[in-house]
């Protein structure tokens, strides 16, 4: 195996990876009610920049595969994809990490008022 179709493996291995990490991170916060969670999601850090960076490299340094260019472009989308999807659950206060909601003050969750004066 040439170096060139290691390169498209390798990064179609980490797109799938990142795929996989974006369907757990998904499945645990349908999965979860509570809103808290015992690790840090920002964790998930550590696949995503990684994936964003290979799918980057690998469409800069082999533009004339387009095989390897489709899989660059996957790596790059699931990297991306998994970073704001990150941010989304942080900021909407869907999955955060206990600590980090013992800052923030308790989660409050009111329904929705009928009283319209």
């Amino acid at each position: 195996m040439n170096t060139r179709r290691a390169a498209t493996f390798m990064t179609m291995a980490v797109s799938l990876t990142a795929a996989l990490v974006i369907a757990s991170l998904v499945a645990f916060t349908f999965r979860n009610d509570s809103g808290q969670c015992a690790f840090s999601p920002y964790i998930a850090l550590t696949v995503f920049i990684p994936v964003l960076v290979t799918g980057l490299v690998q469409i800069i340094f082999q533009r004339r595969d387009h095989s390897a260019v489709f899989w660059g472009a996957s790596a790059l989308f699931m990297g991306l994809a998994g970073i704001v999807l990150l941010v989304y659950l942080d900021r909407s206060e869907t999955l955060v990490h206990y600590d980090e909601q013992i800052v923030r003050g308790p989660l409050v969750l009111e329904p929705p008022s009928l009283d319209t004066r």
